[in-house]
């Protein structure tokens, strides 16, 4: 197991940076705040669909450029452990980009569920 690979094992409030992610709060506004984090949630999981229809077709170009869109969205909203699967994901050799992915998947349901729980919304699925 890798150390990028150990982060999907901390629980979903782990998985943030909870600084961050105040400080955006505090910039934003707590309304613009809730709906951003609803729309990042929404765009992780739209990704996440792609990038497992990528890896079903074989598409590792795909499967890296999903993955640096997830990278994006995870540093920008306080999620710097996802951030760093996802780069695994991205520079990952192709051998070993299906356990990336599969870390990927995990850490980011990870961070969907502490982004329903700071909105105080069900977590979905």
């Amino acid at each position: 197991m890798t150390p990028e690979t150990r982060q999907t094992e901390q629980q979903p409030a782990e998985q943030l940076d909870e600084n961050a992610l105040n400080e955006l709060r505090e910039a934003l506004g707590n309304d613009t705040f809730e709906m951003l984090l609803s729309r990042c949630s929404d765009d992780i999981a739209e990704r996440l669909l792609r990038l497992e229809q990528a890896q079903a077709a074989g598409d590792h170009h795909k499967s890296r450029a999903l993955a640096h869109q997830l990278k994006g969205l995870f540093s920008q909203f306080g999620a710097p452990n996802a951030a760093r699967i996802a780069s695994a994901a991205e520079t990952g050799a192709d051998d070993a980009i299906a356990q990336n992915v599969f870390h990927l998947q995990r850490s980011a349901a990870a961070v969907i569920a502490a982004f329903a729980t700071i909105r105080g919304t069900p977590a979905p699925g």
